[in-house]
């Protein structure tokens, strides 16, 4: 019996807020709450639903080590190494690629797919993250993500826009 009561009271607790976040997050509704309570629950959840609206088309960055093994990137987030994103060194390193990403001058940018497969121009930065997780020898490049509609005329899902080799030193 305490079993059973515990559940339907998580059960209602959980959903009850779930509900009320809802609730405030939607603009007018038949059931409006008071503002008070909006108030307070924003607070509580301060990220809204704008987090979870990444426009699917925007380019995706990706970072390919280079050579050595031991530079491995554990990013993107959702794998199985990480537990599904609850280990946040995946996300420590995308603000560092995302910082990196900002120091890169744009003449250095090469553009279209990988054409030289011989030796590479390492463009030499220091990560300036006080973490310093990233080190060594990468390819980062941005890639222009293929609707779902044009999907079977393509072989790969993303097409790489622009590319450069770094030697990331901490």
């Amino acid at each position: 019996m305490r079993k059973l009561l515990f559940a339907i009271l998580t059960f209602v607790v959980v959903f009850g807020m779930l509900g009320i976040a809802l609730l405030c997050a939607i603009p007018s509704t038949a059931l409006n709450l008071p503002l008070t309570t909006k108030l307070t629950v924003s607070n509580v959840f301060p990220q809204g639903w704008g987090f979870f609206t990444k426009n699917p088309l925007d380019e995706a960055i990706d970072l390919q080590p280079v050579g050595n093994k031991s530079n491995k990137v554990y990013w993107p987030m959702l794998n199985s190494h990480d537990f599904s994103g609850f280990n946040r060194y995946g996300r420590t390193e995308g603000i560092e690629i995302g910082s990196i990403s900002s120091l890169i001058p744009k003449n250095k940018w090469q553009r279209g797919s990988q054409k030289n497969r011989g030796k590479h121009l390492y463009l030499s930065i220091k990560n300036p993250s006080r973490t310093k997780f990233l080190h060594g020898k990468y390819k980062l490049s941005y890639q222009e993500i293929i609707p779902w509609a044009y999907a079977n005329e393509y072989s790969n899902k993303h097409i790489m826009k622009k590319y450069v080799y770094l030697n990331i030193l901490k």
